[in-house]
């Protein structure tokens, strides 16, 4: 997993690429600010009513909770790393 902080934007906190076992590859995922706390938001597309759905997701709330924790967990690391000197812009992680 990459995690790549976002600077000067209003919600968005973070980007994320992420590999699920070296066979399969989600890229846009946002690490969005909100109310509760940051957030994870899949890669979407706008129909033509105005409506966002997800590209990809996890199917089963297990999987998806899974998926939260893992991505909100690298930008948790990524912000840690961030603080300290001589370190890499992205963090890394292993799904």
């Amino acid at each position: 997993m990459r995690i790549y902080p976002v600077k000067d934007s209003k919600y968005t906190l973070a980007n994320a690429n992420v590999d699920i076992n070296g066979v399969f590859a989600i890229r846009g995922v946002k690490v969005i600010r909100g109310e509760k706390g940051p957030f994870v938001a899949m890669p979407q597309y706008k129909d033509s009513h105005g409506d966002y759905h997800d590209i990809c997701f996890p199917c089963t709330k297990e999987a998806r909770q899974q998926f939260n924790d893992a991505v909100l967990n690298a930008y948790e690391q990524s912000l840690g790393q961030a603080q300290q000197p001589d370190n890499a812009p992205a963090a890394e992680q292993v799904m």
